[in-house]
């Protein structure tokens, strides 16, 4: 499901709804409760701030390629300036989003 296209546009609306927060673990704990209903762990908030980075980095040196992935399939955002940190939590709200407790109901 991670490169599932229907996962993908769900990971970009959930990172549209956590781009405004104010930090980094702020809109991991956002995402958190909105996939699974209970705030992240101060593990799961390292390693996925861990994840960030590295997307970020990545996002950073080739601007083609964040706005696609913050923006392909759903489309072009509103009031985004800086498509490199949206792609990064595009990337964090897709592992969300994949988590076998979002996967699976008990």
């Amino acid at each position: 499901t991670l490169n599932d296209p229907v996962y993908i546009e769900a990971a970009q609306a959930l990172a549209r709804r956590i781009y405004k927060e104010d930090s980094l673990f702020s809109a991991i704990d956002l995402a958190f409760y909105s996939g699974v209903s209970r705030p992240a762990t101060t593990m799961e908030k390292e390693r996925l701030g861990v994840l960030y980075h590295h997307a970020m980095e990545r996002y950073m040196q080739d601007g083609a390629m964040a706005k696609k992935m913050a923006t392909d399939p759903l489309g072009p955002e509103e009031g985004v300036e800086d498509y490199a940190h949206l792609a990064a939590l595009t990337v964090v709200a897709n592992v969300v989003l994949n988590l076998d407790e979002f996967l699976m109901k008990r």
